[in-house]
């Protein structure tokens, strides 16, 4: 076959030239190739995107090679993804609720009752606690039910069912003074005089025989009355009437019963039975300067003349220094007369009267006019008021202070009566800024009923306390405000003092809680005072105290004590709207016309009307633009943890125009801590018009626990407040115990559930508790003196002893009055004589008494029942038995035994004892020993707690036991060894229930160590640390999404941590797996990313972990990038955790390659992890890298020398004659050659210039020879040695040659060729010629001189 057809059926496909397997087709010199789908290009080497463009409409578009898939989305489906997978198929909703398709997920509309993502969570609606009062509150889905207990009824149990009215059984209308409401239940109080369960049964009231000797009992129903004997009176027939009665003693005379008698103890000079016969005490002229002498029986006094004052009229009058002009007038002495200046308003010589300014009254006909001081004032009628008293009174004002700095007063213009045996003050005060001081209000007592005048203080009111003094005989009250009841917290508040001289009860009550209830103050005591207000700053206190700042309203006063569970409400419901309660009113509102400093009067009181305080909020005017459609109640929440999230309905408001803003103090779901807290809710609309919602949350370890009986005791509590939620409870002990210590009248427990009045620093609280009682032993002491005709000495003291202790015997044998009897008479007399003066003995009878007396003192133990006179049958009360006999009888009369042994009976006294043993102390007539818990103090005689660290277990003990050292007990009065804790550092707290010791925790401090709580810094702070030991300590919360760092500043939650301020104190872990996407993240939703473990990285946008891949790492959680391995390093497989997983790729850098050490070996790099890497000579090395050899090595010829610069690179210094790199060409050099020429050019040049010079000296000599031998003839011959001899080459110089000549010097000759080199170095020559002469200067000075040349000779020519 020839060639040609050999090309024309050549088979193209022979070679395979189609990749991939591809079908290849044989064409006329050219081949086809079948490309498989994804591949194109003549030989299918082209591959072909088959994603290009994304048919994937919901998706990820995945190019196979040789075909495409589309990764859908989650929710997505179909081979594009453009079918939406319908997620409600499975009905996952439950409880009725209705499925909404979503994207990969699915939307439950819950029916109402329902929560949850699929709608399986029951609301709780009982989280909220709706049902009050106890009641079961039960879920029911859509709705809850509450169940209430007995008693109570209502949709939220809210009604107390009242019992009086729907009992079938009810309280005995005749016998019942009130029937009370109780809880499932009521209680009758009865009438004087009945019982019973519902006062049905009439007590007898004769039926104890309750008169006594022999008094007739007559039964009155509620009461009953005596008819007493002859000789007796009182209630009980138990006071006996004698002849004092009828006052018999005349000049002051004292008069004391005796059975059938009297005794009249006279004063000093007056005697007689009736001290009927005084001496004329005036005789001998007592009053001095003409004053006239008045005798008064017991006493006289002397009427001074003019000018003369004194008991006797002795001293002369300065009336000026003496003050005798009154109120205010300016005294002028005028020799022995004085004249007074009246102040504007009074008259008199000493200025002593008020001008009265209402006669003739210049009031209106219906006004009572009151005389003041240059003035008058109109009192209208009660409640009217205006000038002429035709208006009502307005009590719809505020009385504003607004100076904080300069003091200020609003007083009554005049006083007003109070004359009663009860009390009760009310008044409404605001401070405009919380925790601010300063006094509010300040009741006197005036010395004039008409103004103010020499004013004392009854009553204060401050900021802190209350100030009671009503009776300058009693030790004045101070009842200070808790902290979490205060006056000054910026509200309105309203306080209640009440005193009744019943029992001398008074109580203190802030807003309808009692803060103080106690007996005691005043009992029996009548108020009888000029009443006298004044608000503000007190008077005469010092200008530097606080000065109060805000407003004071509805002051009102009245005679009674109003009632606790019906008035006082009424009064605290509504500030301004109450009704006035006019039972006993004697004061209201009105009258505040003493202005002084910065106060005026603002009508139209905000007092209730400024904002809506919870449960008590009021219906709004009709004009309010802002009004509180709802607004919460009281929020009490009791829970054992110290911190607690607490929320509540958000408060409704409305308005006429649209509401831009609102904003609140508190937020609901935020943390609290026990304690008492203040919500506030503003409400704005568009014209900056606003309504305000307040109500209260009160968070408490417990609230008002329920307590144990004091042991032998029993107490007895009722409920009170709103909802009932408040107590109070009295307690006492049972027949035979008696308390140590005097309890309150009740315990009450309020709105913060803390059981009050409690013992300071008392962690717990415990009732007093009972003791046993003893009889107490019954002494009667006796004072009398005697005056003493001798010295009083030991001697006589004894026998005066001696001899009163046999008239005690005889008193006993005849009367039976001692209690403990032996064979000598009485046991425990004690007798005790001591001698006194007269300036202690002021009572002796006449002045010519001895200055000494015996004063005696005796004490009897006698028998606590009366004694009986044998004879008539008729008991006596033991002291008055013993009086009469001494008064009477002359008992103590020792006349016959001693002289002047009669005793001043004038002096005499008796009183009734009962005496203790030591651990006990005296209770009216028992003895009760200390309780457990307490010893007896022996400084104070009384009981006392045992203070913290220490306990008694036993009653009537004298000290108490220590707790062992570390421990410490929760406060005073423990009675057992187990209260004794340990006692922890301060920042910490003892946990009663662990009995181990706690750190505060973040928003806690504790100073103090041994403490079982810690203090809280309040909402919204929190502290560096959980064991703060400082209120120093406590900080603002940070923001949202950040938290307090130990540095005290605040830095954002890092990843997959979250807070918000209020709720959380410090930021929060997410739920595990998951994490947040930034820092500074403030809620839990935010906790929706995957938690990516150490190795992976959160890809943001699809929320998903990815491994590390190779050459990273990461070794955090929670990051978004990898870390990159050092250059040169990779990592085995993704998903590296630590750096150390990364390993080098360099083989050069790990020693890996085998290059020569004069080679630098190269990184290439890695192919599919194959080692890669060259290797390379140094400079000044040859070779291939593996073997390297110094470049020098045979490498200059010719002898040349190899050299290396500091680069490494090779030189030859190559020999003369030779060059090229290595030295190898040989050559003469041009340089050589032009300086050969050179040199030759140079010597001819130098010759034929010798040659010259020589011609020419030649020449110049033939011609200076000529003109020589023209002056001389004849030639001497030549002697060399001679200074005259001629050099045959410059001749012989002549010798008397000018000085111009050729020597250059006078007279001298100076051969051709001679030279200088430096004339002042050859001036002198020591191997020269001489030439010259010497003679005498033709100047004809007669110096000689000596002209001297040396020259110096050239060797001839050729020597």
């Amino acid at each position: 076959m020839s060639t040609t057809l050999k090309q024309l059926f050549l088979d193209d496909c022979a070679d395979e030239p189609c990749a991939l397997g591809a079908a290849c087709h044989d064409l006329v010199n050219d081949f086809q190739c079948d490309c498989p789908h994804g591949f194109i290009g003549k030989r299918c080497n082209i591959k072909e995107n088959l994603c290009e463009p994304n048919p994937c409409k919901n998706g990820l578009c995945v190019d196979t090679l040789f075909d495409r898939q589309c990764v859908c989305k989650p929710g997505w489906t179909g081979a594009t993804c453009d079918v939406n997978i319908d997620d409600c198929v499975s009905m996952a909703c439950l409880n009725g609720a209705t499925c909404a398709d979503k994207e990969n997920g699915y939307e439950c509309k819950c029916a109402a009752g329902f929560h949850g993502s699929n709608c399986q969570h029951m609301d709780d609606h009982c989280a909220a606690q709706p049902c009050r009062n106890n009641g079961t509150c039960v879920n029911m889905g859509a709705r809850y039910e509450c169940q209430c207990k007995l008693g109570f009824e209502g949709a939220h149990c809210e009604h107390n069912i009242n019992e009086c009215e729907v009992a079938e059984q009810r309280c005995e209308s005749h016998g019942t003074e009130l029937c009370e409401d109780l809880v499932d239940g009521f209680r009758c109080q009865c009438r004087v005089g009945f019982t019973g369960d519902f006062c049905e049964v009439h007590i007898n009231q004769c039926a104890d025989q309750p008169c006594q000797n022999n008094g007739s009992c007559i039964d009155l129903g509620s009461s009953f009355r005596c008819e007493c004997p002859k000789g007796w009176r009182g209630d009980h027939c138990e006071i006996e009437s004698g002849a004092c009665d009828q006052k018999p003693c005349k000049n002051d005379g004292r008069c004391v019963n005796l059975m059938g008698d009297y005794f009249c103890v006279c004063p000093e000079g007056v005697n007689g039975k009736n001290c009927e016969i005084a001496p004329n005490r005036c005789i001998g002229e007592p009053c001095h300067n003409g004053g006239v002498c008045g005798d008064f029986g017991s006493h006289l006094e002397c009427n001074c003349a003019k000018g003369f004052i004194g008991n006797g009229c002795q001293y002369k009058l300065d009336a000026c220094h003496a003050g005798k002009c009154k109120n205010g007038a300016t005294c002028l002495q005028q020799g022995n007369e004085y004249k007074c200046v009246c102040a504007p308003g009074f008259t008199g010589f000493d200025c002593e009267s008020n001008i009265d300014d209402c006669t003739p009254s210049p009031c209106p006909l219906t006004a009572k006019c009151i005389d003041q001081v240059n003035g008058y004032y109109c009192q209208c009628p009660f409640n009217m008021t205006g000038a002429n008293c035709e208006k009502k009174v307005d009590l719809d004002y505020d009385i504003h202070f607004y100076d904080g700095i300069l003091p200020a007063q609003a007083a009554l213009t005049v006083p007003f009566r109070v004359s009663a045996k009860a009390l009760t003050l009310s008044l409404w005060v605001k401070f405009d800024s919380p925790h601010t001081k300063g006094v509010v209000f300040t009741l006197y007592n005036s010395e004039s009923p008409n103004y103010p005048i020499k004013v004392t203080e009854l009553v204060q009111i401050s900021a802190e306390s209350v100030r009671i003094a009503l009776f300058p005989d009693e030790t004045a009250l101070h009842l200070h405000f808790p902290a979490n009841q205060r006056l000054n917290d910026g509200n309105w508040n309203n306080l209640v003092i009440t005193w009744t001289s019943h029992g001398g009860a008074y109580s203190l009550v802030w807003n309808a809680v009692r803060l103080y209830a106690d007996r005691g103050y005043g009992k029996k005591k009548h108020l009888d005072i000029n009443a006298w207000i004044s608000l503000g700053h007190p008077l005469e206190a010092p200008a530097t105290d606080p000065k109060f700042t805000g407003s004071v309203t509805r002051i009102n006063m009245w005679t009674r004590v109003l009632d606790f569970e019906h008035d006082i409400p009424t009064i605290v419901q509504k500030c301004q709207n109450s009704q006035i309660i006019m039972d006993g009113l004697v004061l209201q509102f009105t009258g505040y016309d003493r202005l002084s400093g910065k106060v005026e009067k603002i009508t139209k009181s905000t007092c209730g009307r400024d904002k809506c305080r919870g449960s008590r909020c009021t219906a709004k005017e009709s004009n309010d633009l802002v009004t509180v459609e709802s607004c919460p109640g009281d929020v009490f929440v009791v829970t054992p943890l110290k911190e607690v999230n607490v929320t509540w309905p958000e408060p409704v408001f409305s308005a006429i125009n649209p509401l831009v803003r609102l904003e609140q103090n508190l937020k609901p779901g935020q943390v609290f801590n026990w304690g008492e807290f203040m919500v506030l809710y503003v409400a704005y609309d568009n014209e900056t018009n606003s309504a305000q919602c307040v109500f209260k949350v009160h968070v408490s370890p417990e609230f008002c626990p329920d307590l144990e009986d004091p042991v032998h005791g029993i107490q007895a509590c009722e409920y009170w407040g709103p909802d009932l939620k408040f107590r109070a409870c009295s307690i006492q002990c049972e027949n035979g115990y008696e308390f140590s210590q005097s309890p309150a009248v009740f315990y009450t427990c309020a709105a913060d559930g803390i059981w009050r009045p409690r013992v300071d620093n008392s962690y717990h609280f415990r009732y007093p508790q009972c003791s046993k009682t003893i009889p107490a032993e019954r002494i009667v002491r006796m004072s009398v003196i005697y005056p003493a005709a001798s010295i009083c000495n030991v001697a006589s003291k004894n026998t005066l002893s001696e001899k009163l202790l046999q008239k005690i015997y005889q008193l006993n044998q005849k009367w039976k009055i001692c209690s403990d009897k032996t064979d000598g008479g009485c046991s425990g007399i004690n007798v005790t004589v001591n001698c006194a003066t007269q300036n202690e003995t002021p009572l002796f009878r006449s002045k010519r008494e001895m200055a000494e007396a015996f004063k005696v003192q005796i004490d009897i133990p006698v028998k606590r029942d009366h004694v009986v006179d044998p004879e008539t049958n008729q008991k006596y009360e033991i002291i008055d038995l013993i009086q009469s006999e001494v008064l009477l009888k002359d008992l103590f009369n020792l006349e016959q035994v001693l002289p002047n042994g009669r005793p001043d009976l004038n002096a005499f006294r008796i009183e009734d004892q009962f005496h203790c043993q030591p651990g006990q102390i005296a209770v009216n007539d028992v003895c009760v020993p200390c309780a457990p818990g307490s010893f007896f103090n022996t400084e104070t005689n009384a009981c006392e707690l045992c203070s913290i660290g220490q306990f008694q277990p036993d009653s009537g003990q004298m000290a108490c036991m220590k707790c062992p050292d570390g421990k410490i007990t929760t406060g005073p009065g423990a009675l057992k060894g187990d209260e004794c804790k340990t006692h922890c550092k301060a920042g910490n707290f003892l946990h009663l229930d662990t009995n181990s010791c706690e750190p505060c925790g973040y928003g806690f401090y504790q100073p103090s160590s041994g403490s079982f709580t810690c203090i809280p810094c309040g909402v919204g702070k929190t502290t560096l640390s959980n064991q703060a030991t400082s209120e120093d300590e406590c900080r603002d919360e940070c923001p949202d999404g950040e938290h307090l760092t130990v540095s005290g500043t605040c830095q954002p939650c890092p990843l997959g941590t979250y807070r918000s301020k209020g709720v959380h104190k410090k930021c929060i872990d997410c739920p595990p797996g998951t994490t947040t996407e930034s820092i500074r993240s403030t809620k839990r939703l935010h906790c929706n990313t995957p938690k990516c473990v150490a190795g992976q990285f959160l890809v943001a946008s699809s929320k998903q972990c990815q491994f590390c891949p190779r050459g990273t790492y990461q070794d955090e959680p929670l990051q978004t990038t990898c870390k990159l391995c050092p250059t040169d390093h990779t990592t085995g497989a993704p998903g590296a955790t630590h750096e150390s997983q990364c390993y080098s790729t360099n083989q050069c850098a790990t020693g890996e390659d085998n290059c020569s050490w004069h080679a630098v070996c190269i990184d290439l790099p890695d192919d599919n992890d194959v080692p890669s890497f060259q290797c390379k000579c140094k400079p000044g090395y040859r070779g291939n890298g593996t073997h390297c050899t110094d470049a020098c090595n045979n490498f200059c010829l010719n002898d040349g020398i190899c050299k290396k610069n500091h680069v490494g690179f090779v030189e030859c210094v190559c020999k003369e004659n030779f060059s090229g790199e290595r030295c190898e060409i040989r050559f003469q050099p041009r340089t050589q050659k032009i300086a050969l020429i050179t040199a030759g050019i140079g010597g001819v040049v130098l010759i034929l210039i010798v040659i010259v010079v020589i011609i020419w000296m030649i020449s110049f000599r033939f011609n200076r020879v000529d003109d020589f031998s023209l002056a001389e003839p004849e030639k001497p011959p030549v002697h060399l040695d001679s200074p005259m001899a001629s050099n045959f080459i410059y001749g012989r110089p002549s010798m008397d040659r000018p000085p111009s000549s050729l020597a250059g010097g006078p007279g001298a000759v100076r051969p051709i060729g001679y030279y200088y080199e430096d004339e002042d170095d050859y001036d002198v020559k020591e191997n020269g010629i001489f030439v010259g002469n010497e003679r005498e200067p033709s100047g004809g000075n007669g110096n000689a001189k000596t002209d001297v040349t040396y020259v110096k000779t050239l060797p001839p020519i050729g020597v």
